[in-house]
This record gives C-alpha cells, sequence and structure tokens, in this order.
C-alpha cells in the first residue's frame, strides 16, 4: 500500500499539476505540498474532503470499519513498520500486531 503522500505525488503528476498548482488548488503552500509528498508531513485533517475530491476515492484509512483495519491502514498509509508505530505509541510490537488482528482491546 502507498503512503498518502505517495497517492496524491501520482496524482498530481497525472494531471499533469505542478506542487504550486496543486497548493493552490487545496490552499496550502508549495511546501506543505512537498512535505506530503516526500513523507515529512501528513496532511491536516480538515484538507480530508480536499484529498478525496482530488485523488477521486476515499484512501483506506477514511473507510475502514474495525479499529484493526483503522491501525493497519494508518500504519501502512504513513509508512511505518509494525515496530515503529509500537515505539511511537509506547507498547510491544506483539500488543500493536494483536490489535490490528483485532485480537486484543485497546
Amino acid at each position: 500500500m502507498e503512503t498518502l503522500g505517495d497517492q496524491i505525488l501520482e496524482r498530481r503528476l497525472d494531471l499533469k499539476l505542478t506542487v504550486r498548482e496543486l497548493g493552490k488548488n487545496m490552499g496550502v503552500t508549495m511546501l506543505t505540498v512537498y512535505k506530503w509528498e516526500y513523507r515529512l508531513e501528513n496532511p491536516h485533517p480538515r484538507l480530508y474532503a480536499e484529498i478525496v475530491k482530488f485523488l477521486g476515492y476515499e484512501p483506506d484509512i477514511f473507510v475502514r470499519r474495525y479499529l484493526g483495519e483503522k491501525i493497519l491502514a494508518y500504519r501502512k498509509l504513513h509508512g511505518n513498520s509494525q515496530r515503529q508505530l509500537a515505539l511511537m505509541l509506547g507498547v510491544h510490537k506483539t500488543t500493536l500486531r494483536q490489535w490490528e488482528k483485532d485480537r486484543r482491546g485497546v
């Protein structure tokens, strides 16, 4: 699965838009778009509706139903390994793995 930044970059290139044009359309700076595309920053949640409109579909993280699915989609969307996300959350990677499989309460 690609990260959200990868999906934005791919769509921008498909549409032959410059970073400046996409930023203007989204109401953000060129630098912000670069940060998304190079995985340095994630889009602010207030922009999700605009991103869905731009992409033409809802990225996995927006449509997942169960918490484990959402955790897994979030991790993959942001390009994190289980170990990296577990460290960020302050839990053991085995615990995170169980959460992703909906086998243990959060």
